[in-house]
């Protein structure tokens, strides 16, 4: 019997795979104030929507610390339902505070949010026992949810065994490709970045900066009982000039880093999509994270710097270190 094999797409045949993944849930108190402070603006807005926003804390928490491989915005709606699954844990001391100055941030809009915050324990915070899960035979619903995030970062995993690809007639061209922290399946980027030229009309030409790009998603198909790896390839050009109009609500960047922003502890390097929201004129990093770098003595580059000169330290990078 012979199996139809969708172009760019597979099935995962690998010998037992599995996945260990630790939950954390969001405590009792965190998760009232939070919403609390949802309801109040919503009110004050004449809006019926009044779910926490995690939409704009899960890429910051994420980004602190990339092994987080999925978040569950009911689990600040619901106490038996985990916010952040992630396959290993780390030290989660300063996690309160980085949440309080998104809350700050995210309601500045309402005068008594601090109050509100005082009598939060950041020791509420803690990592559930790890569990391990079986990739090719999940148990449950739960287990097979999770598999669209656990398969790609399986692959990219296996992948980064060995990040150099080469091609080319005689293989003279050598690409290498690092973790992009990513909540939409798993994303890999060559770096540094390849320079091109771009021909426009019969005469112009320009020096453009490209890096490739893998992303490894699973999908649900037609009749079929298991979904399909599909891998998605595009290119990222990157601004080497200077940004003279940022559009609302703002402009992301890639910041590599080998050390993770929640605890300052060593990591495999990976690039980091941050977002730089616009207020006005100027250009301003999350508040969450750049006190979060405050709290370990480093921080980002100025913002308004960076839109100013938007290939910021390229070549200085320490991909190794």
């Amino acid at each position: 019997m012979t199996k139809t094999i969708l172009p760019g797409a597979w099935e995962l045949t690998a010998t037992n795979p599995t996945c260990k993944l630790s939950a954390m849930y969001v405590p009792t108190a965190w998760r009232q104030v939070a919403n609390n402070l949802a309801q109040q603006r919503a009110k004050l807005q004449g809006k019926s929507y009044r779910a926490v926003p995690v939409y704009s804390l899960d890429p910051l928490v994420v980004g602190s610390f990339p092994k987080i491989i999925k978040t569950l915005r009911n689990g600040w709606q619901k106490d038996n339902v985990p916010w952040l699954l992630a396959t290993e844990t780390t030290n989660i001391s300063d996690l309160g505070n980085l949440i309080k100055d998104w809350l700050i941030e995210e309601f500045s809009t309402l005068e008594d949010v601090e109050s509100q915050l005082a009598n939060l324990n950041n020791d509420d915070w803690r990592w559930e026992d790890s569990q391990t899960y079986e990739l090719l035979y999940p148990q449950n619903k739960v287990e097979t949810n999770n598999l669209y995030q656990a398969i790609p970062d399986y692959l990219a995993k296996e992948f980064l065994k060995n990040p150099r690809v080469y091609f080319g007639v005689d293989e003279q061209y050598e690409l290498t490709f690092y973790r992009v922290v990513s909540l939409q399946g798993a994303e890999l980027m060559s770096w540094p970045p390849s320079e091109i030229t771009v021909t426009k009309g019969k005469e112009t030409t320009e020096t453009a900066y490209i890096s490739f790009v893998i992303e490894f998603v699973l999908q649900t198909v037609p009749w079929r009982e298991k979904p399909i790896v599909y891998h998605q390839l595009s290119i990222r050009r990157w601004l080497t000039k200077p940004l003279n109009y940022v559009p609302y609500p703002g402009v992301k960047a890639h910041i590599g880093d080998n050390r993770r922003w929640l605890d300052g502890q060593r990591q495999a390097f990976c690039f980091i999509p941050l977002m730089m929201n616009r207020y006005r004129k100027e250009v301003k990093w999350p508040q969450a994270i750049s006190n979060l770098f405050s709290l370990n003595d480093s921080q980002l580059p100025d913002a308004n710097n960076f839109v100013s000169n938007p290939n910021h330290n390229w070549s200085g990078i320490n991909l190794r270190g």
